[in-house]
């Protein structure tokens, strides 16, 4: 992979992690459960590590700013976390839950895993080793967090929530309106 195309994959990890931290963290106030809110308060947390985990991996270049290599590692997914920042995202705890580790988490977690694949054992030691270090920590903060989301999931309106919030952000990741059903 050329120095330019791994900046550009750590600037969308940066850009995934702030918004991951950004999300978690607006959130973690007005949820009314208290498990919940310490959760995603301490998930923020890690995510904003995470982030500057990545800000130190970022290349400097002479050509380029730093901060012009933070961006959304897909368009789709810069739409969903449009979505969930806006007044359309989840209203309910288990709906926040379901959007922070059912849909945003594992995302993370797979462009992780891609990245794993993609960068040299010669010339990417250091983003070797903060990826391995971001991905037990994130790895850890799905399990917690879906972990709660199992435990909410008491009734059939549970449920139904968490369904729906997941299968909107699906729809949206894959290019469709939240409201619209993929053909």
């Amino acid at each position: 992979m050329t120095l330019q195309a791994t900046a550009a994959r750590i600037g969308g990890h940066h850009w995934f992690e702030q918004s991951l931290w950004r999300l978690l963290g607006g959130w973690a106030p007005i949820t009314d459960d208290p498990a919940a809110s310490v959760l995603l308060d301490i998930h923020a947390q890690h995510a904003a590590w995470r982030a500057g985990q990545w800000w130190e991996r970022l290349p400097v270049l002479a050509a380029i700013e730093r901060d012009e290599l933070i961006r959304p590692p897909s368009p789709a997914l810069s739409v969903a976390v449009g979505h969930l920042e806006g007044n359309a995202g989840p209203r309910t705890t288990v709906g926040r839950l379901a959007a922070g580790y059912r849909f945003l988490l594992p995302r993370l977690l797979a462009c992780y895993q891609d990245e794993a694949g993609e960068l040299s054992v010669v010339s990417d030691g250091p983003a070797r080793r903060t990826l391995a270090q971001v991905d037990v920590d994130a790895v850890a903060d799905w399990r917690a967090g879906e972990a709660l989301v199992q435990r909410l999931l008491v009734d059939r309106s549970a449920v139904e929530e968490v369904v729906t919030t997941v299968a909107a952000l699906e729809r949206l990741a894959i290019g469709h309106p939240a409201g619209e059903a993929a053909e």
